[in-house]
């Protein structure tokens, strides 16, 4: 890989600073300090515990499942990003209602299939809302924009909502044990086992994007 990133010209300057290393299994980490150092390095996954544990010292960006940060260890992870300046991607973010969860959990990127829903909300958003308050999304906008009166309207409601502990729609998390077993699995037969690094299989990243990305069919 870095004879490839280094035939580029410029490459130091130009290329390496745009590569962000996604990693799934603490394995990884060693290999892509040692043979990729200039890159930076992230970690790919639904498990809070696992990106304190294994990954915080040597990643500076976590991208996580939307559902693994509406949990009580979500918002402690949030905040404790927030506080060592690491930055948070939550993925896959296709519904409205999470968006604006997500950018009230005011996250560096968000991940999503639908990108032109996120870039209508986005710019709605700052026609609603002053700029300064919705940082990292910056966008213009017309100020005629009919979603931004609606959202003047809900986001207060969706706040409170949000602040009294009661679950909304967005927090409500999906999936089972089962399936999450069977996807930890297959990452053991593509990396290793993770009890080797004392991870419990139920913690494990899930992974269909990695499973797309390895060409594994769950």
């Amino acid at each position: 890989m870095h004879e490839t990133i280094s035939s580029y010209p410029d490459w130091e300057t130009l290329l390496a600073p745009r590569i962000l290393l996604g990693l799934w299994h603490p394995s990884f980490l060693e290999p892509a300090k040692e043979q990729l150092p200039y890159c930076r390095r992230s970690y790919i996954g639904n498990s809070p515990a696992i990106a304190r544990k294994y990954f915080w010292n040597d990643c500076e960006v976590f991208s996580i499942a939307f559902a693994a940060l509406t949990s009580a260890d979500g918002q402690r992870f949030r905040q404790e990003c927030k506080a060592g300046g690491k930055k948070i991607m939550v993925w896959t973010v296709n519904e409205p209602n999470q968006m604006m969860e997500a950018v009230r959990w005011e996250v560096d990127v968000i991940l999503t299939d639908v990108t032109r829903t996120w870039l209508d909300l986005r710019s709605a958003l700052h026609c609603a809302f002053p700029p300064s308050s919705l940082l990292p999304y910056s966008i213009s906008c017309s100020p005629s924009h009919t979603l931004a009166s609606r959202l003047r309207k809900r986001l207060p409601h969706a706040t409170a909502a949000s602040s009294s502990g009661r679950p909304s729609a967005s927090t409500r998390l999906s999936g089972s044990s089962a399936r999450l077993l069977t996807e930890v699995q297959h990452l053991e037969s593509v990396a290793g086992p993770f009890d080797k690094f004392k991870i419990s299989p139920v913690q494990v990243t899930l992974a269909y994007m990695m499973a797309w990305w390895l060409g594994v069919k769950l």
